[in-house]
């Protein structure tokens, strides 16, 4: 029989990190981006729900400020950032009524979360994103492990 495990819930417009036997874990990402980090070798990671595209000083409900902050919160952790993956989540078009694609929200937000981690060199080692459903995600820190359901609307 496994331990029981602390689950993490982070909110939309936040974040949250964790090491460990802990999992981090969001809903409701529509045309939001979750962003996740991991520092694999030390089993360190963040796990963000952000809703408008670029940044501000240090607010997480902007994408790149959500990534800034994990990956500062990580270090004092003892994460490596030269180490660290990521993981993109969301960016749906969820009403499915826009009529310009480079306008899109979901899309946005999409291309701010891969404009900071390029900057920063943290390499995107997979993308579940676009289309037109929301999704929730499940992130084991102990087995680096990532659950994302897709949830039709």
């Amino acid at each position: 029989m496994e331990n029981s495990r602390e689950m993490i819930n982070v909110g939309i417009s936040d974040f949250r990190i964790g090491s460990g036997d802990c999992i981090l874990q969001t809903s409701g990402i529509g045309s939001c981006v979750a962003v996740v980090l991991y520092d694999s070798l030390k089993k360190i990671g963040g796990l963000s729900h952000s809703m408008l595209p670029g940044e501000s000083e240090s607010d997480p409900k902007y994408v790149g400020s959500a990534i800034e902050i994990m990956i500062k919160n990580m270090e004092l952790l003892g994460a490596d950032v030269q180490k660290l993956q990521a993981w993109i989540i969301g960016g749906a078009d969820v009403l499915q009524e826009s009529q310009n694609n480079s306008q899109e929200i979901g899309i946005q937000n999409i291309e701010s979360a891969l404009k900071k981690l390029k900057e920063k060199n943290i390499k995107v080692v997979c993308q579940d994103i676009g289309k037109n459903h929301s999704r929730s995600v499940e992130f084991d820190l102990n087995k680096g492990k990532i659950t994302i359901n897709h949830i039709k609307i």
